[in-house]
C-alpha cells in the first residue's frame, strides 16, 4: 500500500513539472509553438561561473528560438571569457545581422561592429591562425592554406558582400576595408523646432 501511495506521489509531481523543450524532436524546429508551460533551455539561468563554451552554445540556441537579445547577452560574456574562440564571433556576427535586421532604423555603430567581426572571421583574426596574416594580409599557400575554410571563410564572404557590396582587396588591410565600408557617425535624434510664443516676442512700449 505504501509502495503504491508513492508512486502515485510521483506521478503526480511529474505530471505538474514543467514540460522542456528538448522533450519531443519538433519543439526546436518550430520554438513559437510551445504550449503553455514549456521551458526551453534558453530560459534557464546561466550560472555565474558557466564557462565560455557553454555560454556559445546556449547563445546559439537563443539564436535559434529566435531570442535575439539573448543571444547578444550570451555570446558578449563568452567573448569575455574567450576571445580567442573564431566560432563566437561568428555566432556574435550573426546575432548582430539578425538585430540589425529586426530593426526600421540603421544602427552604424552596430553595423560597424557586424562587419568587424564577419571580417574576423574571414581572415581568421582569432583562433590558431590568428598571427599568420598582419594586418589582415596574408598570402595564400605561405600559411599552409590555399582553399577557405568552407564553414568559416565562404559565409563570412557571403554576409560581407550581402552587408557592404564587397569584400577587402588582396592587399587591403583591416582598417583600410573598415574605413571604406564602414557607417560614419552614430544614430541620430531627430526633431523639429518649436517655435516660442509669439506673444513673448512682442515688446512692450
Amino acid at each position: 500500500m505504501r509502495f503504491l501511495t508513492t508512486c502515485a506521489a510521483i506521478a503526480i509531481l511529474a505530471s505538474s513539472a514543467p514540460a522542456r523543450a528538448n522533450d519531443g524532436p519538433d519543439w526546436l524546429s518550430d520554438p513559437n509553438r510551445l504550449p503553455k508551460g514549456v521551458v526551453t533551455d534558453d530560459n534557464v539561468l546561466v550560472k555565474k561561473d558557466a564557462s565560455a563554451a557553454s555560454l556559445m552554445i546556449q547563445a546559439e540556441r537563443a539564436l535559434h528560438s529566435d531570442k535575439i537579445d539573448r543571444a547578444l547577452e550570451l555570446i558578449k560574456r563568452s567573448l569575455e571569457l574567450d576571445e580567442d574562440d573564431l566560432d563566437a564571433h561568428m555566432t556574435y556576427a550573426t546575432a548582430l545581422e539578425r538585430k540589425m535586421a529586426s530593426q526600421s532604423v540603421e544602427d552604424p555603430k552596430m553595423f560597424n561592429q557586424c562587419v568587424k567581426e564577419w571580417l574576423a572571421v574571414l581572415r581568421n583574426k582569432y583562433g590558431e591562425e590568428k598571427n599568420e596574416t598582419l594586418g589582415g594580409i596574408g598570402i595564400p599557400g605561405l600559411n599552409g592554406k590555399f582553399n577557405a575554410d568552407d564553414e568559416r571563410q565562404v559565409p563570412a564572404k557571403h554576409h560581407l558582400v550581402k552587408l557592404t557590396g564587397s569584400l577587402p582587396k588582396l592587399w587591403e588591410t583591416d582598417a583600410r576595408y573598415l574605413a571604406r565600408v564602414g557607417r560614419q557617425g552614430e544614430a541620430r535624434i531627430s526633431g523639429k523646432m518649436v517655435h516660442p510664443d509669439p506673444a513673448a516676442d512682442q515688446k512692450t512700449p
